[in-house]
């Protein structure tokens, strides 16, 4: 290494947390201690954290491919920084440890490798999302960053996306039904599924609402909220507005809605499902990641459904909404007389946990994923390789209230769906904003 590089020293939860992350920093040297790979190796058959144990796995498979390849342990990555495979000299690390009163934890030789590296002249930084290393490392002088901080995205993509224009013409040939296409020239950087706020710079109250397909097809006009509804529910806000105008697109088998608490993600995802029973839908199964706070679902008595039951609660209280505010009559399906008791015990409704979904395939379903941030990435592409033909997905959930330890705001599988997603013609999202459950609830989402 030069004495100019920027040097980083690598904690193992930060590969546990995402296997791809190393291979995605630029321009920077960056070191795996031996013991790093020594616990990922323990850690590739972790039971009680599936997620660590496949990046912990991933991760290794990627390591060897590019050892075979290069035949080094200095290896050159594609992003532009340099790997190194540190072996640890054993006698001058526990040297190092002794002096620095470190006990001969693997969290401690990470740290007294770093320290070794910065006596050495190297800029060196530690990259963690460990609080005691934080600690450890600011005690001893050793810079220290977190991941999350060091290389934050951009803020998350929203769904929607406002464009001001100098003139209304584009806005009036819309409006008197002519098919307009966008070109990639004039509007640069749409996304398929995009929902686009036209406003005129030249008249205050001159507004259009599309949904944007694709520059190779014609904006479609986004129905007015008064003329929207799914189930007897009717839209309380622009987005929730939004969210039925993607749902009720046939085109699209999956949508993302996120948003904090009460913002009517999951009345909203139950009412197209209620809609659309026993037209094109023949059931609706709803999911959800088992992260409990406190003990596992394992320890609770009962059956499967009663042990579910404290995760489920929430949607028979919105499908109770649903049923009171429901047309008398949709294809024969009378939803006033309907409850949620009737749905389950005609097989209508199913709830499981995530878990149980690996290697079905299904069909005619809406499957509806409830707290989809505490979902990694590898769950959220097994759960979509599942949805079959007639199918539809509908990923609930809120990137700031992620109960996974082993999980961050960034490389969640919601986030990653949602990210990846904007690119694909099958996925829309939109991000909901504003609460309507109440006022306390919505001060308590936004300041405790």
């Amino acid at each position: 290494m030069q004495k100019s590089d920027k040097v980083l020293v690598i904690d193992t939860n930060i590969i546990l947390n995402d296997a791809s992350v190393i291979f995605s920093i630029k321009n920077a040297t960056i070191v795996i201690p031996q013991i790093v790979i020594q616990e990922l190796d323990r850690k590739k058959d972790y039971a009680d954290n599936k997620s660590a144990a496949y990046n912990a796995r991933a991760f290794n498979r990627r390591l060897k491919a590019l050892i075979k390849e290069q035949k080094s342990c200095e290896l050159q990555l594609a992003s532009g920084s340099t790997l190194l495979l540190a072996t640890a000299n054993a006698e001058e690390l526990e040297k190092n440890m002794k002096h620095l009163g470190l006990d001969n934890k693997p969290d401690s030789m990470i740290v007294a490798t770093a320290w070794t590296l910065k006596q050495e002249g190297y800029d060196v930084r530690v990259v963690t999302n460990d609080v005691n290393m934080w600690v450890t490392c600011t005690a001893l002088e050793v810079d220290v960053e977190d991941y999350e901080e060091s290389s934050k995205p951009q803020d998350l993509y929203s769904g929607v996306k406002v464009i001001e224009l100098e003139d209304i013409e584009l806005i009036n040939r819309v409006y008197s039904g002519e098919d307009i296409v966008l070109t990639e020239d004039e509007f640069p950087g749409l996304y398929p599924n995009q929902i686009i706020v036209f406003k005129s710079q030249a008249s205050r109250h001159s507004s259009l609402i599309v949904l944007f397909k694709g520059y190779r097809t014609p904006l479609t006009r986004v129905r007015d909220m008064k003329k929207q509804q799914l189930a007897g529910t009717r839209p309380l806000n622009k987005e929730q507005g939004f969210a039925i105008e993607l749902l009720s697109d046939n085109s699209l088998p999956c949508v993302t809605l996120a948003g904090r608490a009460g913002t009517g993600k999951s009345i909203i995802a139950l009412s197209y499902g209620v809609e659309n029973l026993n037209s094109t839908l023949d059931k609706i199964i709803i999911l959800k990641p088992v992260i409990p706070v406190g003990r596992d679902l394992g320890f609770l008595p009962g059956t499967l459904e009663e042990k579910l039951l404290p995760w489920i609660e929430s949607f028979k209280d919105s499908l109770d909404i649903i049923f009171k505010s429901g047309s008398e009559v949709k294809d024969g399906f009378g939803l006033k007389e309907k409850n949620y008791d009737y749905l389950v015990e005609n097989g209508m409704l199913e709830f499981q946990p995530l878990s149980f979904m690996r290697g079905r395939s299904i069909q005619n379903t809406l499957i509806i994923l409830d707290e989809a941030q505490n979902c990694s990435v590898h769950e959220i592409k097994t759960l979509l390789t599942r949805v079959g033909e007639g199918s539809k997905l509908i990923a609930l959930g809120d990137v700031e209230q992620i109960d996974a330890p082993w999980l961050s705001h960034q490389n969640n599988g919601l986030t990653h769906l949602i990210e990846r997603g904007k690119d694909s013609e099958l996925v829309g999202h939109v991000t909901f904003i504003k609460s309507h459950r109440s006022p306390l609830a919505d001060w308590a989402s936004l300041n405790l």
